[in-house]
Formats: C-alpha cells, sequence, structure tokens
C-alpha cells in the first residue's frame, strides 16, 4: 500500500505532497482542487506504465484536436500539453509522480524530448525527425529502454491512429479500476458479472448491493436482442427475495448501478488500487455507512487500496462511523483535504474527534 504520493509538474500541480495514507483514503476539498488528478496521477503510478495510458486519461479530459470537415477521425490528435502543469509542452517538460510503500518506492516519469530514448523499434536507427517530439517514459523497477517512446507534432500532439494501434497492443495490460464521477457504461459489467457468477466473489457484489435493497438474492446478466437505440443498464436483472420474475437492475436507480460497479471494481483491483471520483453518487445519506462498511470489508478480505473523493459532508460522517477513536499508528482510514500544494491528513482518531465536534473538514 502507498503510505504517500508525490507529483511534481502534472496538470494543475507544479508539486504537490500527500502522507499518512490508510488502505481507505478519501480526498475532501473544494471544486477545482486538484482531487481528480490526484486520482488519475494513482492511476498512472499504480498501472501498467505505457504512453497509451496518458492517451486514455487525456480522451477522458476531452484534450481532443478535432477533425476538420471532410477528414476522417484518423486525422484527428490528442493534445499531450493539458498533462503538464502550466499547459506547456516542449523539449525538456517533464512530470514525475511517486510513492512509497513499505517495501518500496515506485517513480514514474514522463518527458518530452527532440530525440526518442531509447530509439523506438518502429523508426528504425534514424528516429530523429526536424521539427518532431517525443514523448518518453520511465518507470522504476523497468529497464529505461523496455517503453518504446511515442512520436508527436512540434505542438506535442499525438495522432489518434497512432494512438489507436499502441492502445490496441496494450489495452489487456491495465488492471486498475477506476470508476469516473459519471454513471458507469455497462461495457465490460455483463463479463465481469460472468467472472464472479458461483464464485465467493458473488456473495460480495450481492452484499455491496443489499445496502440499498436487502431482498436482494441474486444478479445475473443475459444478452439482449439488437436494440434500435442503446441500452446502457440492459440485460442485467437482479432476483430479490419472494419474488419470482426477475428485476432489471435499471428499475432501482443510480445508487444499484453505482453500488454494482463499486463491487465489481473490488474484485477487479485485488491486491492493487482502486480509484473512485465522487463515490457517494446516487446514494443516500443513510445508505452511506453501511457502503463505507462494505467497501473496508471488501478492501481488507482482498488487499486493496482505495482511494475516493467527495463533495459531500454525509459521506465524510459515514466514514467517521468506522474510525477507532483510540487509534495511535497504522490508521486503517484517513481524509486527506487538499490544500495547494499539500494535503492536510486526518487520521482515524482525528476523523472521530471532527465528526463528534462538528469541525469542517471539506
Amino acid at each position: 500500500m502507498y503510505r504517500d504520493l508525490r507529483i511534481e509538474n502534472f496538470r494543475r500541480f507544479q508539486r504537490f505532497t500527500m502522507e499518512g495514507l490508510g488502505r481507505i483514503n478519501l480526498l475532501v476539498g473544494p471544486n477545482n482542487c486538484g482531487k481528480t488528478t490526484v486520482l488519475e496521477a494513482i492511476d498512472l503510478l499504480a498501472e501498467h506504465p505505457d504512453p497509451a495510458q496518458l492517451g486514455v486519461n487525456s480522451m477522458l479530459r476531452g484534450a481532443v484536436t478535432q477533425a476538420q470537415a471532410g477528414q476522417t477521425i484518423a486525422a484527428a490528435r490528442l493534445d499531450l500539453r493539458h498533462l503538464f502543469f502550466g499547459h506547456v509542452a516542449r523539449a525538456g517538460s517533464a512530470l514525475v509522480i511517486s510513492g512509497t510503500s513499505s517495501e518500496s518506492v515506485q517513480r514514474l516519469r514522463v518527458s518530452i524530448s527532440s530525440q526518442p530514448i531509447p530509439a523506438p523499434r518502429s523508426e528504425g536507427s534514424s528516429a530523429k525527425l526536424d521539427g518532431m517530439l517525443w514523448l518518453c517514459m520511465q518507470h522504476s523497477g523497468i529497464p529505461d529502454d523496455a517503453i518504446e517512446p511515442i512520436r508527436l507534432s512540434a505542438s506535442a500532439e499525438w495522432s489518434i491512429a497512432d494512438f489507436i494501434v499502441r492502445y490496441n497492443a496494450v489495452q489487456d495490460r491495465f488492471h486498475v479500476p477506476f470508476i469516473p464521477a459519471a454513471s458507469s457504461p455497462r461495457s465490460g459489467i455483463s463479463e465481469r458479472l460472468s467472472s464472479v457468477a458461483l464464485n465467493p466473489e458473488e456473495a460480495l457484489v450481492l452484499q455491496v448491493l443489499r445496502v440499498i435493497e436487502p431482498r436482494v438474492e441474486g444478479i445475473v446478466a443475459v444478452e439482449l436482442p439488437k436494440l434500435p437505440i442503446q441500452v446502457d443498464r440492459g440485460g442485467i436483472f437482479v432476483k430479490l427475495k419472494g419474488q419470482r420474475e426477475r428485476v432489471p437492475i435499471g428499475s432501482f436507480g443510480e445508487g444499484m448501478w453505482r453500488l454494482l460497479a463499486l463491487a465489481l471494481a473490488l474484485v477487479e483491483a485485488r491486491g492493487s488500487v482502486l480509484l473512485v471520483d465522487e463515490i457517494d453518487i446516487g446514494l443516500h445519506y443513510s445508505a452511506q455507512t453501511d457502503m463505507w462498511r462494505m467497501v473496508k470489508q471488501a478492501a481488507e478480505e482482498l488487499d486493496v487500496q482505495v482511494f475516493a473523493t467527495t463533495h459531500s459532508r454525509d459521506c465524510i460522517y459515514a466514514l467517521a462511523q468506522l474510525a477507532r477513536a483510540d487509534v495511535t499508528v497504522g490508521s486503517d482510514l484517513s481524509i486527506q483535504r487538499i490544500e495547494g500544494e499539500h494535503a492536510v491528513a486526518y487520521t482515524e482518531r482525528e476523523i472521530v474527534l471532527a465528526a463528534e465536534r462538528g469541525i469542517e473538514v471539506r
């Protein structure tokens, strides 16, 4: 598990530190303070190191230069400048993300260069091209020549066509689950449900869903006929106690869908980290303590370190219900309030005191 995190020159942070991390870490702070940026940094550090992950990150942020009229999507480009502090990426620019655990220090460095290091295998020996830039990635524990650099335009843009080729080659290596603030798409849900069916993890999924609907006895994904419109949540049904007919999960609202995504992501994150943006979306305040209890139990059983964000005081107070007032060292829970270039860490004991005294930690 990570015990601290350091960021240099990534997105809105010229520098940033976060310490005192536990198994469950809730990031709080005002809008645009960098909570999602911290999740993205952890994702890049913990994920399989490849520039394709930077492309995914940029695409999800909307950093895409659209193709002109009459051009195909292949003419579009990903603008990687926005990954760097100040939205500036030129030869010599670099961002660094590092994290310390009890076993080791991990460090990721992404740099822009006029000369690729190492020389890309696909370009032969004459890799240097006038007016072009290269994005190079280095990760601790991996030889410097293991990650092939990517070619960018002079303004640090990456061809969508080249990105797609690179992503298709490495996507099966990505393993860190990241639940965004927006509603999770159906893509992959059916396959992930099938992978836990009749396994011990299925009981965990059902237990999480019972936070909202205690009568849930089972869940299944079935193949739907081809429909004229896209149905994000179609084909996923639950069985309720005392009811013969199965019920579509879409009947239960946003909270049930988010909890399903959360439960499956916890299983997928076994032995790694789970990232959740705005974890309380769709959940009534009365269900949030049970949600945290289930997350903490699953994280301990599956050896998962959880990083989540919220804007909600109810979500913070719900986490406080699980905190131990007598803990002195080795806190399992932490609240990290982001303030400029650092995060103020609240241990379990401090979380309890803050809740009891009505102290605002957001």
